[in-house]
């Protein structure tokens, strides 16, 4: 079962709070190196300068809209604007060696409505599924009405998968919470969270292949 009594809020908002700082500083670092860049009495550089400074605040910009979905307080009525989830989505992937398959249809027009909470922990897995990319690949995302409920199917393909010991622990509901860290607090986060809420996440696990099912049955 899951350990949570070692894991306090206050500890879980120490470690998100690490984690997104840590995550902004790259594009925020490289903004400031561009303005000293521009600062510099030289015309050879002024384009690139300019170029890097739009670019890294283009990413900081994206990262900051996805992590405020991730983290961030959700409503507790009405639905999650899907197309939203995957606009905020694309941007967020946007540079990276990860390929986004997102379905028009499996948006707004899937006609498979779901709860902003639900749209949270999807948001959440898909990150998971990235981290498990390390060489890239594509990230997959599937929604379906159920007879039970709603279903969303988040699949990362590619060749070496890496899946640590750490997000398996979590999906078995088996983790040791001390191993907490700011590394790996983002999937504790997400586990935790989807059981809080009734959410059922199942990870199965191939050679080439990871799906993630989150489960919402109805009441």
């Amino acid at each position: 079962m899951l350990h949570e009594t070692a894991v306090s809020d206050f500890d879980l908002i120490e470690l998100i709070s690490a984690k997104i700082c840590h995550d902004l500083a790259g594009p925020i670092g490289a903004v400031n190196n561009g303005v000293e860049l521009l600062l510099e009495d030289k015309c050879a550089i002024k384009d690139r300068a300019a170029f890097l400074i739009e670019e890294s605040a283009r990413e900081a910009v994206a990262r900051l809209q996805f992590f405020r979905q991730l983290y961030g307080n959700v409503s507790l009525v009405g639905e999650a604007n899907l197309e939203h989830l995957k606009n905020i989505t694309v941007s967020f992937f946007k540079d990276s060696k990860i390929m986004l398959d997102w379905p028009d249809g499996h948006t707004n027009a899937s006609e498979v409505s779901i709860s902003h909470k639900l749209g949270k922990i999807m948001l959440n897995i898909i990150l998971i599924g990235s981290t498990i990319l390390i060489h890239g690949g594509k990230l997959s995302v599937r929604l379906q009405k159920l007879p039970t409920g709603k279903r969303i199917s988040v699949t990362a393909s590619g060749t070496g998968l890496k899946v640590d010991e750490f997000l398996l622990q979590n999906a078995l509901d088996k983790v040791d919470s001390a191993s907490v860290n700011s590394r790996n607090v983002q999937v504790y986060y997400t586990f935790r969270f989807a059981k809080q809420v009734g959410v059922h996440i199942h990870m199965d696990q191939k050679t080439d292949l990871v799906e993630f099912t989150i489960d919402q049955l109805r009441a």
